[in-house]
């Protein structure tokens, strides 16, 4: 009986383990998708929106890119909108936009380069 309950004990402590890895491989690999960003991309971004030098602000809002420009007349939505399918949305000076690529990774390489 005390076996018997070792080796319970044993199967579900294996079942638990491989369960945990699992969900860290998982967890690994979507961490790690859609990191790179193509230099096409960014600086056809960057020129849809004016210039790298038009960008005064770059965050994260829901998922989606925000972005403060500080000349609006300067920006392509015609390309923007191409760029997004889900579309553009404006208020003010500030531009959110969703891409094919995660905003926190956007945010990182506008406000790098």
């Amino acid at each position: 009986m005390k076996i018997e309950i070792g080796i319970a004990i044993a199967i579900v402590g294996l079942i638990l383990l491989l369960g945990c890895l699992l969900l860290f491989l998982r967890w690994k690999k979507k961490s790690s998708s859609k990191t790179l960003v193509d230099t096409d991309f960014l600086n056809r971004l960057w020129n849809a929106l004016g210039s790298k030098e038009n960008i005064s602000e770059a965050k994260v809002d829901h998922e989606r890119l925000k972005l403060t420009v500080k000349d609006l007349e300067a920006v392509q939505f015609d390309v923007l909108k191409e760029m997004s399918p889900s579309g553009v949305f404006v208020t003010g000076n500030q531009i959110k936009i969703r891409l094919q690529i995660e905003a926190e990774v956007l945010v990182r390489e506008l406000n790098l380069k």
